[in-house]
């Protein structure tokens, strides 16, 4: 039997992956349409709600690389359920430039392409800047960055929809930087030590 191939596509953010075997000329049925709309809605308003809400800790809004409060917020939903938690190690030589593919390479089995690639190299960036504030504030109670990746699939006629979410905590995000800037010039790879967690998304669809 020949398996149907599946085709992977990011949307505009970056942060919704949809992954289907229909064709591509083939639209989504249409309770599967309204699911990812769902969805989509959903990260609308997590976005929003975080930009709304001032960290105690800085009087600014949080950030949407934090991930404590992003974890309150899908746990807080009754949406999602935790299923799943790993640890993975990528090496690259510079986390800004060389970990946006071997990352969604290595955790989603997708090839990025260009623009895509620019997507995943402004939400590091983003991450990065989340986790030298975190360094520098050294709060024992604030410590993880990272981001979260709405996962929507629809393949043989099932639905899916899943979060992953992808953190690094402080102090290791700071001892592998330290490990980069010495082995970049021997152009060695620093390994960088990533935790996961998948959420399933409850939907509507039986």
């Amino acid at each position: 039997m020949i398996k149907s191939p599946i085709y992977k596509q990011l949307d505009e953010t970056g942060s919704i992956l949809i992954r289907t075997n229909l064709p591509h000329n083939q639209p989504l049925p249409e309770s599967i349409q309204k699911e990812f709309a769902r969805c989509t809605v959903f990260y609308a308003a997590m976005l929003r709600a975080i930009s709304a809400i001032n960290n105690p800790r800085t009087g600014q809004p949080y950030s949407i690389y934090n991930y404590h409060v992003t974890e309150s917020i899908l746990l807080g939903s009754n949406k999602f359920v935790k299923v799943s938690e790993d640890i993975t190690t990528i090496r690259a030589h510079r986390f800004l430039r060389d970990l946006n593919k071997r990352l969604y390479s290595q955790l989603f089995n997708i090839n990025l392409r260009k623009k895509e690639s620019r997507k995943i190299s402004s939400i590091l960036t983003g991450l990065s800047k989340e986790a030298i504030r975190m360094i520098e504030a050294n709060n024992d109670e604030e410590f993880k960055i990272g981001f979260i990746t709405f996962i929507v699939e629809y393949i043989n006629g099932f639905l899916n929809i899943s979060v992953r979410s992808v953190y690094i905590n402080s102090g290791d995000y700071k001892k592998s930087s330290k490990r980069e800037r010495r082995r970049r010039i021997f152009r060695i790879k620093t390994p960088w030590r990533l935790q996961t967690e998948s959420y399933l998304f409850i939907t509507n669809v039986t």
